[in-house]
């Protein structure tokens, strides 16, 4: 998750050309929200974000037994 929508843009690219699917999510709540339901193979994560948002979401994905691995 990054709010910069120049470097999402970028990922989100990069990966569609080397035919993965891709989700965003805007905020740390909507990310939980799409990896519980979607349980991708892959999450890249801004642990940069606002309040050390990102490194709480890191740590609630971690607990969570459908996105711990």
């Amino acid at each position: 998750m990054d709010n910069d929508k120049t470097s999402i843009d970028l990922i989100y690219n990069y990966a569609h050309k080397r035919k993965y699917k891709c989700l965003i999510a805007t905020d740390g709540n909507e990310g939980l929200s799409i990896a519980q339901q979607y349980q991708p193979s892959a999450i890249i994560l801004d642990a940069g974000l606002k309040d050390n948002e990102g490194i709480e979401i890191l740590s609630l994905l971690k607990e969570n037994p459908k996105t711990r691995h």
